[in-house]
Order: C-alpha cells, then structure tokens, then sequence
C-alpha cells in the first residue's frame, strides 16, 4: 500500500494504492485482501464502489463486494489470472486530529 503524501493538515485528504498480484502459477478464486485503515482515519467508500462498478465485467481482478470497519476494508474479488495485477486507489480523510503523520 502506498500514500500520496505523509504529512496531512486538518481536512487533508490522501490518496492510497493498493496493488495485488496474483503470483501463483495458477488462477486464485475468491481472493480476500484485507486492508489496514490508519487510526484516526475514514476510508470514502465511494471510491471503492466505483472501482468495484467498473470492474463489474472484468475476467480477472473483479470486486465482488467490499466490506468496511474502523480499522480495515476487506476487499473480495472473485478471481485473479496468473500473474494478473490490480491496483485499487480510494481516499482516506482524517477525522479527529489538526495534524497526523502516515
């Protein structure tokens, strides 16, 4: 997982990629990927729905469904090809704090 930026001032908004690859030789049915979510942090949501509309016909790499809680977001695809790679971008805002370090 990576972060556009470290350093955020009150209502700063970051910008995570979650990269996933399949490394099996093989295809990997129903892939679970569970996300840390930063204290003090809300994932927006919608940013998941929208990758999960667009990738509503995809082979490989499709977002079945997502789950969220104070502390992760649970990502489930139904399946990913041989050496396939997906990388899901979403928004994260604090919430309670004037400055917080990633």
């Amino acid at each position: 997982m990576a972060y556009d930026r470290t350093h955020l001032a009150q209502d700063d908004i970051a910008t995570a990629s979650a990269t996933i690859r399949n490394n099996l030789n093989k295809t990997a049915n129903m892939v679970i990927v569970d996300l840390g979510i930063p204290p003090g942090f809300d994932l927006r949501s919608e940013d998941l729905q929208d990758y999960q509309d667009k990738s509503s016909g995809l082979r490989s790499g499709q977002l079945s469904k997502f789950s969220l809680t104070a502390t992760q977001a649970i990502l489930y695809f139904d399946s990913f090809a041989p050496g396939d790679t997906v990388t899901v971008k979403f928004r994260a805002g604090q919430i309670s704090h004037p400055r917080a370090d990633i």
